[in-house]
């Protein structure tokens, strides 16, 4: 590690582009991705899926990482979609290890976070106005890494990786109607491949094709986007094929990678990243925790109590 890389953050955040798929599908433009604006300097705000909206917000789930705590958390971010600003923040599971990708779709009451070390894949569902999880089930005794879950063929199917080679593995499970749990279907890993392996975001429909999101780890984890569409599923065979890659160069400052793209009707839910150099920040965020998770407790206390 060169001195550069031990002073540098890597400081993710979310992004929202106004757009049909149809418009992207070739590539983005500059100025496509409008970026969360938030006041926050010791965190980041990464794998955004909508839980559902209204008239004048978006609510997005996320993994926020502190970063003098070293691990994410899951929360629901409250975004005004005029400006794309961030109106509030609530946390919706913090646990002693890192949670992050809260896989959900839209106006789901329910949702399946990252969980790898805790050896479990867990979904949580949610109290009716989706402000507080009130039961969790444990789906599957393994922890898995960005699970996507897709429902085809009668059937509902787990798309991951895991913890050896999570970016050039793909594993597939699968569970049918009154099975009691998911099952390996197939020889795992059905595809290694470093360029169109790891989950990027839900499967979306376009032109009547199937399409999985996918991170392009060649050049480093998460750096852009490809869509594959799915040619063939059942429990002995997966096939797809590379349809289109897109990267966000030109919508700077969190530019150097494109990790998370979630499709849906008439815009699109995306992060990036960009390296940050603050010296001594990473020092103090690492000397300090236990203060600085202190004063972040009395915030949100003193936030709760207005």
């Amino acid at each position: 590690m060169n001195l550069k890389q031990k002073f540098t953050i890597i400081t993710y955040n979310i992004g929202i582009i106004q757009k049909n798929i149809d418009d992207v599908i070739n590539g983005i433009s500059k100025g496509d991705i409008v970026w969360l604006k938030h006041k926050y300097k010791d965190r980041y705000f990464a794998d955004p899926f909508l839980l559902y909206q209204d008239e004048n917000n978006y609510y997005i789930l996320v993994e926020e990482y502190l970063f003098w705590e070293e691990r994410g958390k899951i929360t629901l971010l409250t975004v005004e979609k005029k400006e794309f600003s961030l109106k509030d923040k609530k946390v919706i599971i913090e646990e002693l290890y890192h949670l992050s990708y809260p896989f959900c779709e839209e106006n789901s009451d329910n949702f399946i976070p990252e969980a790898y070390m805790s050896g479990e894949v867990t979904k949580y569902y949610l109290s009716d106005d989706k402000s507080k999880v009130v039961k969790k089930e444990v789906i599957m005794k393994e922890g898995l890494i960005d699970q996507t879950i897709l429902k085809y063929n009668e059937q509902e199917w787990i798309f991951t990786a895991k913890g050896v080679s999570p970016k050039t593995q793909l594993h597939i499970f699968s569970q049918k109607p009154g099975d009691e749990k998911f099952i390996q279907t197939m020889n795992n890993p059905v595809k290694t491949d470093i360029k169109t392996t790891r989950p990027a975001g839900r499967f979306f429909y376009w032109k009547y094709k199937l399409i999985r999101p996918v991170q392009d780890c060649e050049k480093r984890y998460g750096h852009q986007i490809k869509l594959m569409e799915v040619l063939k599923l059942n429990s002995h065979i997966y096939d797809e094929r590379e349809i289109a890659t897109i990267n966000n160069e030109n919508n700077p400052p969190y530019n150097e990678t494109f990790h998370t793209f979630n499709v849906y009707e008439g815009f699109i839910i995306v992060d990036g990243s960009h390296d940050y150099v603050r010296f001594p920040m990473k020092l103090i965020y690492k000397k300090f925790t236990p203060l600085m998770r202190e004063i972040d407790r009395l915030k949100e206390r003193f936030k709760s109590s207005k």
